[in-house]
């Protein structure tokens, strides 16, 4: 039967070509500024992700796909995962600037890059199953066993010390006009006081 199917040029094999769906796919930032009706579905192609600048060097943000998207309201006062999961134990997170650990005040951010270290620190067998990633997570965020009760005093220790140091320079140098108000600042600041030398 394949024999004649052959000699008469008929296909014995059937080719389908398989397409990839939408389902379970991340749409991307045209499809969502197209579905709001952001941008003209005639012009489409005008838009992307990182536009030509306009001739004086800026960045043209009429065709911006970040700049659309990020001018949405459901864009602007999105919550962090911190902030929603904070909200639901009925506490509120103050997000800092990254790389502002000292803004914080508690030191969280010390105590947060101490875990992460110690947790590239343990081997790779521990990381691939999901039960032992777990147990590894929880291991390196114990405060009984990795970052101690001791390490995180001293961790809220220096960020009240960046604290402190931010306001002694953002105060005004000391003048004999208020000497007396230095004096009290040097009570309150004491390891600040070779700054200014």
């Amino acid at each position: 039967m394949q024999k004649l199917a052959g000699d008469h040029g008929i296909a014995i094999s059937k080719c389908e070509q398989k397409y990839t769906g939408w389902v379970g796919e991340p749409k991307g930032l045209l499809k969502v500024a197209r579905e709001r009706g952001l941008i003209d579905h005639n012009d489409h192609h005008l838009y992307s992700v990182n536009p030509k600048n306009n001739p004086d060097g800026t960045l043209n943000a009429e065709q911006s796909l970040r700049s659309i998207i990020g001018q949405c309201t459901g864009f602007l006062n999105e919550l962090a995962h911190l902030q929603v999961m904070a909200s639901e134990l009925k506490v509120q997170v103050m997000l800092t600037p990254k790389f502002h650990p000292e803004m914080t005040g508690e030191g969280i951010d010390y105590s947060w890059g101490f875990a992460e270290g110690s947790y590239r620190r343990k081997p790779l067998q521990k990381k691939r199953k999901r039960a032992d990633f777990e147990d590894l997570v929880n291991e390196c965020t114990n405060v009984e066993t990795e970052p101690t009760k001791a390490r995180i005093r001293k961790f809220n220790s220096r960020a009240r010390a960046y604290l402190s140091t931010h306001l002694y320079l953002a105060t005004p140098a000391p003048t004999a006009a208020n000497k007396d108000n230095n004096q009290e600042k040097k009570r309150k600041f004491p390891m600040m006081d070779e700054i200014h030398m």
